[in-house]
């Protein structure tokens, strides 16, 4: 199982394996415009999304990748025709549309399901029983590296719960469950 730091590691061989080029190309052309260039564009190149879209932006597709990814099992069971899901952020509330329109209609706001016991949770307007699915608030780790927490709570006898880990690597967030308790 990779650990939190390793795509800090990556990112270090890359700068070592940029210097060794750098002075290479330094050294062969007596240029200094490599000098300034190669640094830069390898840099850029690591960083760009962290760099160009919204944080906001980034947690979305940081949920999504958790949903998709590292609950995808236990939330099987909603959407339409199924149960219903409700969706709550600890400490924002609900998700935006943007975010629940990824879903295709999966999941709904948290604000249109309450908690009638402990574990006991129901649509508000039809009394339905649903499922509640909590996202704790990310913790960054790094520009590129995040920790994720997500409950989900469908019942006296059912329920999940999952830690996460996150890096972005290429084009997408890389899903790593560090703790998945499902009962």
């Amino acid at each position: 199982m990779s650990e939190l730091g390793t795509p800090s590691l990556k990112s270090l061989w890359k700068a070592i394996c940029c210097c060794l080029l750098l002075g290479a190309l330094t050294f062969l052309t007596r240029s200094y415009w490599y000098t300034l260039t190669v640094p830069v564009i390898a840099l850029t190149h690591s960083y760009w999304y962290t760099m160009t879209v919204p944080i906001t932006a980034q947690e979305d597709d940081i949920r999504e990748a958790v949903f998709r990814e590292g609950m995808g099992g236990p939330f099987e069971h909603c959407g339409p025709g199924k149960q219903i899901c409700c969706v709550s952020l600890e400490g924002m509330g609900d998700p935006s549309e943007a975010f629940l329109a990824r879903f295709h209609g999966q999941y709904r706001k948290g604000s249109e399901c309450e908690f009638s016991s402990a574990t006991d949770v129901r649509e508000i307007k039809t009394g339905t029983p649903a499922s509640a699915i909590i996202v704790g608030k990310i913790k960054w780790a790094g520009r590129t590296e995040a920790l994720l927490d997500v409950s989900l709570v469908c019942g006296n006898m059912c329920g999940a719960f999952g830690t996460f880990s996150v890096y972005r690597e290429g084009s997408g967030w890389v899903v790593v469950p560090l703790k998945i308790t499902v009962s």
